[in-house]
């Protein structure tokens, strides 16, 4: 979301495109807006709280539940990788910022084509959240992805890309 907030600022047209893979514009609900993230406070403040407790714990018991790839453990274990790879404290602040960003009031100001890429069987971006993109992305194009889990590009890398190359070919 960092890219969606700068290429809404992007008066110098730096910007020609964006990919967003497994992208929210804010994993918390909003109630009183009727936008649904998929997380209450009290949903990622025990995510915080955990993260805090025991960085390698979460790491080992999140991994499988982000890639949701049961008929492939190995990419679990790439991605407890990738997680153990980071420094707790690193991992912490990236979350922090990660789950409480809500840049929903920008989308509209982004003008320049976006592919949004939504897996299926997300438990960070539900398939909703990929729709409430698409709709609010004045010139976007969602494909939903056979790729199950929130790392499409781990878990059908293939896939993955072909969308990619898809959308950047030159029109």
């Amino acid at each position: 979301m960092m890219a969606v907030s700068a290429a809404a600022r992007d008066t110098g047209r730096r910007f020609g495109r964006l990919v967003l893979v497994t992208a929210s514009p804010s994993y918390l609900d909003h109630p009183e807006d009727g936008y649904v993230g998929g997380f209450t406070r009290q949903d990622i403040d025990d995510v915080f709280e955990s993260l805090d407790a025991n960085y390698v714990v979460w790491a080992e018991s999140m991994a499988p539940v982000y890639m949701n790839t049961p008929h492939a453990p190995e990419l679990e274990h790439e991605i407890q990788g990738s997680f153990g790879r980071i420094s707790p404290r690193v991992a912490r602040d990236f979350a922090r910022v990660a789950f409480l960003s809500d840049v929903r009031h920008l989308l509209g100001e982004v003008t320049i084509p976006v592919l949004v890429l939504q897996s299926t069987d997300d438990v960070v971006t539900p398939d909703h959240v990929g729709t409430y993109l698409h709709n609010a992305l004045p010139n976007s194009t969602l494909v939903r992805l056979a790729a199950t889990g929130h790392f499409p590009q781990s878990s059908a890398p293939d896939e993955t890309s072909a969308a990619i190359l898809e959308f950047l070919k030159p029109a």
